[in-house]
């Protein structure tokens, strides 16, 4: 797996997440809940948004084209 995207909160991890999976490319969030132990650890690191490495060009595309709209 490898770190595409770095989200600062759950909903825009999850916006993206949703991106992912419609586009048929596997994702994990990776310490999505690491700010309810320790609240500034989501906002020092953020969300890391995980695909399998054979995917990560495409996802990183097709976020990419989102955000331009």
């Amino acid at each position: 797996m490898i770190q595409i995207r770095s989200a600062s909160s759950s909903v825009e991890a999850e916006m993206i997440k949703s991106i992912l999976v419609n586009g048929d490319i596997y994702c994990e969030l990776w310490d999505e809940h690491a700010g309810s132990m320790f609240p500034t650890a989501t906002f020092e690191k953020g969300i890391r948004v995980m695909v399998r490495n054979k995917d990560s060009e495409k996802a990183k595309n097709l976020i990419e084209h989102f955000e331009r709209k």
